[in-house]
């Protein structure tokens, strides 16, 4: 007798009679790739690696080793592959919170970086803004609301809007707030139109330094807005074209390039979504639900959440660069001026558009006010040259 049989016969005497009852009637394989030999005559007659989730009903057990039929043949699987039902349920539970905690960690995040954003927006206590400017913000802080339904900053940003929304109304109404006061058109203009655009120009000048250019490209709008005429109206003109083909080269995503990512996003939702059906489908259709099955639709819904998180940062940012193209677009309109191309070298070197603002409008307010002293001065020079000349 070979030392195999007599192993076999030594176990089949000393095997408790009921073992095999004793064990639970049910494992789950615990890890992907676990190792399944089935059985020929008592010797491994081939391998086969189970996927993490299936399956095994135990009919005995020898050491480590499980055995069961699996697709109609005699196997076994080694016992550190598998688990008991309820601890896979406790384990598949454990993931899909961890999953859950970490999306929700993610969009407070996200949250918290954008009121940080929106607070950077406040009301100018010296000087009031365009109804654009107001109509923009005022925008921002309703699309944080949409985006964060219930946030612990709705009060906040409530509060923030009925202040810029009270303010822009008052513009609306054609008040110009100066210097912490507020006076009409007409008041302004008798007293106030000059030192307005050189606080303007001084503004703009700063924001382009500092190379935000929207901010920059905002206020020099605002001084053509008043056109103050002269030095002040070229250096205005000609920044605000510098700005804005800066700020049009920050927005690197062209629309369509937007368009095809948004298109992507869509996409992956909608097949995150097939799935999920498919798997809901699969479940409802056995005549017992299999804890397989339970995971397979938890691992769908939150594969489904992350597209459809990922879809709306796609969404938030296209909304955003379109809508900085568009201000752009409007501005340059309005202006008749055209951000060229060629004028992006001026952006890169100009380091004092203040200066040159002040320098300008002062030579020009000087030539408005003494012409005809500059003329006759031009004359008496052209005289004695052509006496020398004789």
């Amino acid at each position: 007798m070979s030392a195999k049989l007599i192993v076999l016969a030594w176990v089949v005497l000393f095997l408790p009679v009921g073992f095999a009852e004793n064990l639970p009637k049910s494992f789950i394989v615990a890890t992907d790739n676990a190792e399944l030999f089935y059985l020929k005559n008592g010797e491994p007659d081939g391998l086969e690696h189970l996927p993490k989730g299936v399956q095994i009903t135990a009919e005995n057990q020898i050491g480590k080793r499980v055995f069961t039929t699996y697709n109609g043949k005699p196997a076994y699987i080694r016992s550190e592959f598998l688990v008991s039902s309820q601890e896979f349920a406790v384990a598949t539970e454990k993931a899909d919170t961890a999953a859950r905690e970490q999306i929700a960690k993610a969009a407070a995040a996200k949250m918290e970086r954008d009121i940080g954003v929106l607070r950077t927006h406040v009301l100018d206590q010296k000087n009031s803004h365009l109804v654009s400017d107001y109509d923009q913000t005022i925008s921002l802080f309703r699309k944080f609301l949409t985006a964060y339904p219930g946030s612990p900053y709705d009060g906040e940003v409530n509060n923030r809007i009925a202040e810029w929304q009270a303010e822009r109304d008052q513009v609306a109404s054609g008040l110009i707030k100066h210097d912490g006061e507020w006076m009409t058109q007409a008041e302004f203009d008798k007293s106030h139109r000059e030192d307005w655009v050189r606080t303007l120009l001084q503004d703009a000048g700063g924001f382009f330094k500092q190379k935000n250019w929207p901010d920059a490209a905002r206020k020099y709008n605002t001084v053509l807005e008043l056109r103050p005429g002269g030095g002040a109206e070229v250096v205005a003109r000609r920044q605000l074209a510098a700005s804005l083909e800066a700020w049009r080269n920050t927005i690197t995503k062209s629309p369509e390039k937007m368009n095809q990512e948004l298109m992507q996003a869509q996409g992956v939702v909608k097949s995150e979504q097939e799935i999920l059906k498919r798997a809901q489908e699969n479940m409802n259709n056995q005549s017992a639900v299999t804890l397989g099955a339970g995971k397979e639709v938890a691992q769908a819904m939150g594969d489904l959440m992350r597209a459809e998180n990922q879809l709306k940062q796609i969404q938030a940012g296209a909304e955003l660069s379109k809508s900085q193209l568009t201000e752009i677009t409007q501005i340059a309109n309005h202006t008749g001026i055209a951000a060229r191309p060629e004028l992006a070298p001026t952006v890169i070197t100009a380091s004092s558009p203040v200066e040159s603002a002040d320098m300008m409008t002062q030579i020009a307010d000087w030539f408005k006010q003494y012409w005809m002293i500059a003329t006759g001065v031009a004359l008496l020079g052209l005289f004695i040259l052509s006496r020398i000349l004789r």
